[in-house]
């Protein structure tokens, strides 16, 4: 056939390439706050809040300030670290002087191993008081802790305002990681078995995943299973978003892709055309998976030349049709 003959006829060659990941099914899904990667942050004594330092949605780097809190508790502590202090010092210089006795042999030995006792006692009592204002980034002497962000990330929910008593039990801020959600959605009992953990994912041309679970009892209402995703941040990726998910297989060892229509039925056989002497001619091949623009196929090399356009009136001509 010549060049005029295949433009007249429709036809356009086209190159075998690397498969893509193969489309299974496509479902809708909901992207969910990210999964082992936010954090709350909850106050560790109660009182009342004096500074609030961020708002929702702001970024934050990890042990930046997010609020300034004063504690009755804090003062109390900061006191009684003081007060250890203080017996730490006497307790001490007790210790001392025990000791020279002893070493003088005025007094038994035993009383040095009590004083050495209370002085570790002393000690712990210091160090106890210290770790407790530590954890709370506590400072005893203003009576003030601060709430600090755990992780990089975003503020996505900030539950006090100036002025607001807390207590303890309270997380009064949430911070989510940068970059990272989870994507929940409903897999069809009709896919149960096709789709496992490690699959990929996709929710847009730049966006993918990685299954992580799917679950294993099918819901009587929905006659679905559930299926966890996790998913890199983009612009429009946010918590709360419905939108389709793609479930993606990877490709069989050896499989190529080719342009959709390049594919036809013949003789109950998937063929391709390929260029044989001055024609054309139909190559079996076996299909793995398709969509309206691509399909993945095994029976050709890479880089193999086919008929990307124009077969329906080949294979019509070889048919006699």
């Amino acid at each position: 056939m010549t060049q005029t003959g295949m433009r007249q006829a429709g036809i356009r060659l086209a190159k075998t390439a690397s498969a893509d990941p193969i489309p299974v099914v496509q479902i809708p899904a909901t992207i969910a706050p990210p999964l082992g990667a936010r954090r709350a942050v909850a106050a560790p004594y109660a009182g009342i809040v004096r500074e609030v330092r961020v708002v929702e949605g702001q970024a934050v780097r990890r042990g930046e300030v997010l609020a300034v809190v004063i504690s009755p508790t804090v003062l109390q502590t900061g006191a009684d670290l003081q007060r250890a202090r203080a017996q730490l010092d006497v307790t001490r210089s007790a210790a001392n002087r025990t000791a020279k006795l002893v070493e003088a042999g005025v007094i038994a030995g035993a009383r040095a191993e009590e004083a050495r006792a209370n002085l570790r006692q002393a000690g712990s009592s210091v160090a106890e008081n210290q770790r407790l204002l530590g954890l709370a980034h506590a400072d005893g002497r203003s009576g003030t802790y601060t709430l600090r962000a755990p992780i990089a990330g975003h503020v996505s929910m900030v539950n006090v305002t100036l002025g607001q008593p807390i207590d303890n039990s309270a997380a009064p801020f949430v911070v989510d990681a940068v970059g990272q959600y989870a994507l929940t959605a409903q897999l069809p009992q009709n896919f149960v078995g096709q789709v496992e953990p490690g699959m990929r994912i996709s929710v847009a041309p730049d966006v993918t995943g990685t299954i992580t679970a799917v679950g294993t009892t099918i819901d009587d209402h929905t006659r679905a299973v559930p299926v966890l995703a996790r998913i890199g941040g983009a612009p429009g990726i946010l918590a709360g978003r419905s939108l389709m998910a793609t479930i993606l297989r990877e490709p069989p060892a050896g499989a190529v892709q080719v342009p959709a229509a390049a594919l036809v039925r013949l003789k109950d056989r998937w063929v391709v055309f390929v260029p044989r002497g001055k024609g054309f001619a139909p190559q079996p091949v076996t299909l793995v998976g398709r969509n309206a623009a691509r399909a993945v196929i095994t029976g050709l090399p890479l880089g193999a030349v086919v008929v990307g356009a124009g077969v329906s009136g080949l294979a019509a001509a070889y048919t006699g049709g």
